[in-house]
């Protein structure tokens, strides 16, 4: 029997129109605090922060509920105008730059089957409680909202896309954290781009496990209910994975449980870490430990990296089993109240401003993980740590918007 290949096709995005892309998409939904939404609003009215983040809106009365109050901002959108609905499906390319780094992929729908055949694969665990209000926030909309970050272990259509050799883009603009984003329809690079992605066994979730596990969710439930079908086709954008830059996701702990000097003292005699003088990066099997104005270096042993979860070829998951479970008591780092966790562009500071100012008793920081080592764990079928991957630059909500009613 040959290889059986993934589902996936092109769609007619909703999208703004292009003098007002800039100001009306975003940034998604779990990257940004409620006062964080709440400004983008109030710099732009019509910012599709409105749809991903009502709880941030001041129009949306206690009397209504958040979801319904996404969809009566992404009908206004419509109505006034400001979106404007694609009449026949295509695939768009979708370039970032962030300085002077590109990559390239392309927003498709992937039917949902494929997540159930695990033809699409993740790395994490999704929690039940945002997992059922991102399904609420679906199915009220009418819209996947925001792309699922997704990518394949290659696509050289992408790889060696030229923007020379392309039509005009449909936007082109550089956000409030310097990162520019480009869209195109796909256009002469249709014809192998379909040939590549007919090709596709499998693909990778990124960033948006619970988007992607609350849409199949969605697919379900109109199924069952005899609802449209294109509930059953997901947004995602797909890059190849020799494009994707992982960034480190770092934890702190607020509350040691033992005065500082015993925590101290278990470091370096149990565990083995060495007092150095300065902050330094931490190569792979190793974290930078800060914690009273002092920076040490605990190697990690990951002992064995064949059991099936994939567990032990992660340094956040080794420093779990290791130091965060055994020596803080953090059981479950998904709903410790202790435990937080840092990540993107200056990071590292960020950790070492929480233990100075005394927001948090230790950091730990963390190389960031192989993008080979993210397959690997999905090709298992095992999952990692909860916040082990930081994707940047991210895709922005607002520009491709998938209707499924």
């Amino acid at each position: 029997m040959g290889a059986i290949f993934m589902r996936i096709r092109p769609f007619p995005a909703v999208r703004p129109l292009p003098d007002l892309a800039a100001a009306v998409s975003c940034p998604p939904y779990d990257v940004v605090t409620r006062e964080e939404a709440s400004r983008f609003i109030e710099r732009e009215p019509r910012s599709f922060m409105r749809v991903l983040r009502p709880d941030a809106d001041p129009d949306c009365t206690e009397d209504a509920s958040p979801h319904h109050c996404a969809a009566r901002a992404f009908q206004r959108l419509l109505k006034e105008d400001v979106l404007l609905r694609d009449r026949v499906p295509k695939y768009y390319l979708y370039r970032l730059e962030q300085e002077g780094r590109v990559q390239i992929g392309v927003a498709v729908t992937v039917h949902a089957e494929e997540y159930r055949l695990k033809r699409v694969r993740t790395h994490e665990l999704v929690r039940e409680e945002p997992l059922q209000d991102r399904r609420q926030h679906i199915a009220t909309v009418g819209a996947h909202t925001g792309p699922v970050l997704c990518f394949a272990r290659s696509l050289p259509v992408l790889e060696d896309f030229d923007p020379r050799e392309s039509s005009g883009a449909l936007y082109d603009f550089t956000d409030e954290k310097g990162v520019r984003h480009t869209i195109w329809t796909a256009g002469s690079y249709l014809e192998p781009l379909q040939s590549e992605l007919d090709e596709l066994d499998c693909i990778y979730v990124a960033d948006g496990h619970h988007r992607m596990a609350a849409a199949v969710a969605v697919a379900e439930t109109q199924k069952e209910g005899g609802g449209a079908d294109e509930a059953q086709w997901i947004l995602c954008v797909i890059f190849p994975a020799s494009q994707m830059r992982v960034l480190p996701y770092h934890r702190v702990v607020v509350d040691l449980g033992m005065p500082i000097s015993d925590f101290q003292r278990v470091l370096e005699e149990d565990l083995g870490a060495v007092r150095v003088p300065r902050r330094f990066s931490p190569a792979s099997r190793e974290v930078a430990v800060y914690v009273a104005g002092y920076w040490y270096r605990l190697r990690l042993d990951r002992g064995d990296q064949s059991e099936a979860g994939g567990t032990g070829l992660t340094d956040s998951g080794v420093l779990q089993e290791r130091v965060l479970g055994p020596v803080l008591h953090i059981g479950d780092p998904r709903s410790d109240p202790r435990i937080a966790f840092v990540g993107g562009e200056a990071a590292d500071e960020r950790v070492v401003d929480m233990v100075d100012s005394g927001m948090a008793a230790v950091g730990f920081l963390l190389s960031p993980v192989n993008i080979g080592t993210i397959m690997q764990v999905a090709d298992r079928g095992g999952h990692m740590p909860p916040k082990s991957t930081w994707f940047e630059p991210k895709l922005r909500s607002g520009l491709l918007v998938h209707p499924i009613q």
